[in-house]
């Protein structure tokens, strides 16, 4: 078993712009893993039990420690070894389309990314040259066929390589300039046309190069976003409710976050900086107050500790600032579900920590206790018609229903709709209006894209974040038959 250490500490945050008053708790404990951790990352359900791991690259070791969630809680670990000379970057995700998620691993001294597949649990290992000095890793669908693919930043050359997923267990990579000096990638969904882009922090022109996905990955438009000075991790997520994801960007060499608010255009973000602690290195995405949108996490790694931002409201227009100790040197930051409560939590890899029994390094454990703000809702979408010709229109209604147990109430706000970058939605957003548990709004629909399947998101956001109603979205495929732009 990972051995695990515990204490009990308590923020007190004042909301400047809140419904309701609130308070941050968290547990905080160690896990034992391999020497000198550089990078973690929660996973998606390793061994089938319904619940988040935890996996860790270690240079000390050059191993990967998986740490299984057990039924009971508790965590039992497992060793993956070796990889490549210096595991700098880690990310999991399904490759191999068994449903299980796998393992990569970038190796910067060795020009590497090691894969460590899984079948029935167990892990087959692949090792693929990229470019040079390989620096971060991320796994998404980059052509839109169904298949994960892998993006590694190569610091050394001012690159990334995109491994595209043959589906047979080889890939074919695409090398695409950078910014100088990259050094992180994430993937996600920046135009809201359905397909997944890049954005990579380049440390040595400070920017953020955004890689605009066509489609289905044969091409990206490049754009160039200046934030603070060393921007050396990035992270996408939505971080006022908008249904549009956003951009975090940590600047190490000027202790700040920058945030790229993505005002629903393929280039516009409207940038804002907040102070860290010393020397950040790693930023992560969640909603930690189960407010709906997604909050922030920054590992400073000359502090030894952890800066989290909670939005004040559901804009993200103003944050408050905690700080939360880690053991020696957190070098990675990640947030997810580590104890199946349904709140996040926030993990640490303290690159330069050592066991109390001297035999690995130490992942600092978050495990948030704060008490939900938000009755749970669901969102509903339905429209007259499912099937359309381009240019045809349909009325589209959306419903939002408090789900939560005991006296509920009419949830109230708005709803935004997304689909393809060429759908058109009349007004949008709509705001709700009803009784009892349920509230609706209508739009007129007219799809804009190519004949095939549009799959059109409503996404509910309350007046304020913490409002009676947490956030909720609802999903419908809309078949279109004939015409289309792209």
């Amino acid at each position: 078993m990972a051995a695990l250490t515990a204490c009990t500490f308590l923020l007190f945050l004042t909301w400047s712009a809140a419904a309701h008053a609130q308070t941050f708790t968290a547990t905080s404990s160690t896990l034992t893993v391999g020497g000198g951790p550089d990078a973690l990352a929660i996973s998606p359900d390793l061994t089938g039990n319904g619940k988040n791991d935890l996996v860790t690259a270690n240079t000390g070791d050059t191993s990967v420690t998986m740490l299984l969630q057990g039924t009971n809680g508790a965590f039992s670990s497992k060793t993956l070894a070796p990889t490549g000379v210096t595991p700098d970057a880690i990310a999991t995700g399904d490759i191999n389309g068994d449903g299980v998620p796998d393992i990569v691993v970038a190796n910067s001294s060795d020009n590497t990314v090691t894969l460590f597949l899984s079948s029935g649990h167990k892990y087959t290992q692949t090792v693929i040259a990229v470019g040079t000095y390989p620096s971060s890793v991320a796994i998404g669908d980059l052509t839109g066929n169904g298949l994960n693919d892998v993006a590694v930043t190569n610091a050394g050359d001012n690159t990334v390589t995109l491994l595209m997923n043959n589906g047979d267990g080889t890939f074919s990579p695409t090398t695409i300039d950078t910014g100088d000096n990259p050094r992180s990638v994430a993937i996600g969904d920046l135009t809201g046309d359905g397909s997944q882009d890049l954005a990579i922090a380049n440390g040595g022109d400070n920017t953020v190069t955004v890689l605009l996905n066509n489609g289905n990955g044969t091409t990206f438009t490049p754009e160039t976003i200046p934030v603070g000075n060393f921007p050396n991790s990035v992270a996408i997520g939505d971080l006022n409710g908008d249904g549009l994801n956003d951009i975090a960007v940590t600047n190490g060499a000027d202790n700040t976050v920058t945030l790229l608010i993505n005002q629903g255009g393929a280039t516009s973000f409207t940038p804002t900086t907040m102070a860290t602690g010393n020397d950040p290195v790693s930023v992560a995405l969640g909603s930690l107050d189960n407010g709906g949108t997604d909050d922030i996490a920054v590992a400073n790694r000359t502090d030894n500790t952890v800066t989290v931002f909670l939005a004040n409201d559901s804009s993200g227009d103003s944050y408050t600032s905690s700080t939360f100790p880690t053991d020696a040197a957190p070098e990675s930051v990640a947030i997810g579900d580590l104890n199946g409560d349904g709140r996040p939590d926030i993990a640490v890899a303290d690159a330069f920590s050592t066991d109390p029994t001297g035999v690995g390094s130490l992942v600092t454990l978050l495990t948030n206790t704060t008490a939900p703000i938000a009755r749970t809702t669901s969102t509903s979408l339905n429209c007259a018609q499912t099937t359309l010709e381009d240019g045809e229109s349909t009325t589209c209604t959306a419903t939002v229903t408090d789900t939560a147990s005991g006296d509920g109430s009419t949830p109230q706000g708005i709803v935004t709709f997304t689909g393809n970058k060429h759908d058109s939605f009349v007004p949008n957003p709509c705001t709700l209006s009803g009784s009892g548990l349920s509230a609706s709004c209508q739009v007129t629909f007219t799809p804009g894209g190519a004949p095939g399947t549009d799959n059109i998101t409503a996404h509910y956001k309350a007046p304020s974040k913490n409002a009676d109603h947490a956030a909720s979205k609802g999903t419908l495929a809309i078949t279109v038959t004939s015409g289309g732009t792209e």
